[in-house]
């Protein structure tokens, strides 16, 4: 930077007028055009979020966050096994029942269903 007439100026507007020299308030709406956006910008940035937001929805859904059951149904062919979120990893998958514990039950790591302790 350097001052001319008392004025501070931007070396890269140095050997040009004094009129092209651009103040940072003018520099920062070029890159941000805050008051000049059109409404189908305005609508297209919104469109974006709104594809973000439902994304991560989608994804954390995907991921189990909003499960609340403690056992997931994993799919084996033609039918599924339920299998519970700790489960033993050395116990395979065809030792997991292939029904639904009922209210009150639950199933352990190794596979078996057994009443839920109070």
């Amino acid at each position: 930077m350097f001052v001319k007439n008392g004025i501070p100026q931007c070396s890269k507007y140095r050997f040009g007028n004094q009129a092209e020299a651009l103040s940072f308030t003018s520099d920062f709406e070029l890159l941000i055009p805050l008051t000049t956006m059109t409404s189908k910008n305005r609508f297209k940035y919104i469109f974006i979020a709104i594809v973000i937001v439902l994304a991560g929805l989608a994804l954390a859904d995907s991921l189990g966050y909003f499960n609340s059951k403690s056992y997931t149904a994993v799919s084996h062919g033609s039918h599924s096994h339920y299998v519970p979120h700790d489960r033993d990893p050395n116990v395979p998958i065809n030792d997991f029942p292939q029904k639904k514990p009922a209210p009150g039950e639950k199933i352990t790591p190794t596979g078996q269903i057994v009443p839920v302790e109070q």
